[in-house]
């Protein structure tokens, strides 16, 4: 039972833009029924590591951009970890500065 919401009117398009587009549509039927033989990645809920606390890390770009997360939402690490992805700024603009501010000082 395929998954594929329904298809507008291709007729306007070069045959070989159609012929791409249902090979991309047998390639995904096929991998939704085979199951591609990988086993599915277990979905599960992140829960923070802390109970809810005033405290917020900010954190600043070098061009000035701002984020401001809750310290819970913070998770403990093992060795490796790649840390908490807490601002998305372009690749030339990366974070410089790291705060810890109480909300209620």
């Amino acid at each position: 039972m395929s998954m594929l919401p329904e298809r507008p009117d291709l007729s306007g398009l070069d045959a070989d833009i159609v012929d791409y587009i249902e090979a991309l549509e047998a390639a995904l039927d096929e991998a939704e029924t085979s199951g591609s033989g990988r086993a599915p990645r277990a979905e599960t809920a992140l829960e923070p590591s802390e109970p809810p606390t005033t405290m917020n890390i900010i954190s600043i770009s070098r061009d000035g951009m701002a984020k401001r997360t809750p310290r819970h939402l913070y998770f403990r690490q093992r060795r490796g970890g790649m840390g908490v992805f807490d601002i998305e700024t372009p690749e030339d603009d990366p974070p410089a500065f790291l705060a810890a501010a109480d909300e209620s000082a």
